[in-house]
């Protein structure tokens, strides 16, 4: 697959902090790139940079081989979906679409074309003549996406793309991005989601202070870390003291931000669970839950950062 986004070497400073430090990525034509990480990790000095919004200090952007940041037919190749709900509430969904639409130089029949493919992929053909203050969340954010993706651009970039929506509508946005996908659009989705990271992306970048800690498959990367181990959760009844921590930690657990929560990998099974928790026991720790799961990217942000904040 040709790649539709190529940033090397990316640096960034503001003031004394060093927003990325030597980043470097692909997206492909047809695929979805998932950035993961901490507030502050980059992810959003990164996509800024990709749409040719900021300026880097050295490295360089190259959306289909151009730089966005001088070059508009660079521009013109990629479709930006920021967090916040970017469209006209007073006007209908294809008012929206047909102001969009015209803002992006469509005209006559590929407007008209536009709009109505748009609509569809949204699945808002039979809301087109409501208003856009009266669609739900899930719609308002479909319909955003398509606006985003209505000149049919080579990139699309995504900040969050469903937050504050509920499961079914998360779903929907899912296989709307997957219908996207299938056109040859390539996506860099930012999310803190593991979830929808897991579910969606082709490749994850995982990013913390200005750097790309690690980067590949969902699978690649799971077993790259918990080989064919489960993984095992601890939840504390009380955020762990210090003197206790050396337990947790023998165990190759480690803790998210208030202690109350460690994890990591177990090459055991079920059956050596009452002994881990006789072990807690006896160093004064008490677990309300201990379980095992099939591991997933929390456990690896958690394991590659020792710190699950996204």
């Amino acid at each position: 697959m040709s790649a539709v986004l190529e940033i090397r070497n990316a640096r960034r400073t503001f003031a004394e902090r060093k927003a990325l430090q030597d980043v470097s990525i692909d997206v492909a034509s047809g695929e979805i790139l998932a950035l993961l990480g901490p507030n502050g990790a980059g992810k959003t000095t990164l996509i800024r940079a990709a749409a040719g919004r900021l300026r880097l200090e050295a490295g360089t952007v190259r959306v289909c081989g151009r730089d966005p940041a001088s070059e508009r037919t660079a521009r013109r190749e990629l479709g930006l979906v920021p967090q916040s709900i970017a469209l006209y509430p007073n006007l209908t969904a294809g008012e929206n679409l047909d102001v969009f639409g015209r803002l992006m130089g469509l005209r006559g029949k590929a407007l008209r074309q536009a709009i109505d493919s748009g609509l569809t992929r949204a699945g808002l053909t039979d809301r087109r003549s409501e208003l856009l203050s009266t669609l739900s969340g899930g719609m308002q954010r479909r319909l955003n996406i398509v606006v985003g993706a209505l000149h049919q651009p080579k990139l699309l970039i995504l900040d969050e793309p469903t937050v504050g929506v509920d499961l079914a509508a998360r779903e929907n946005i899912h296989a709307l991005l997957h219908d996207l996908c299938d056109t040859g659009i390539g996506i860099l989705l930012c999310t803190h989601d593991f979830d929808q990271a897991a579910s969606m992306a082709d490749r994850v970048a995982f990013m913390a202070e200005g750097r790309v800690l690690i980067e590949g498959g969902v699978k690649e990367l799971i077993h790259g870390v918990f080989g064919d181990a489960k993984e095992l959760v601890v939840t504390l009844d009380a955020p762990a003291k210090q003197s206790a921590e050396l337990k947790l930690r023998d165990f190759d657990l480690l803790p998210a931000r208030d202690k109350r929560l460690w994890s990591g990998p177990l090459k055991g099974g079920f059956a050596d669970l009452p002994e881990i928790e006789r072990q807690l026991e006896k160093s004064g720790l008490h677990a309300a839950e201990l379980r095992l799961r099939d591991p997933g990217l929390g456990g690896v942000f958690l394991q590659i950062t020792g710190d699950l904040s996204a």
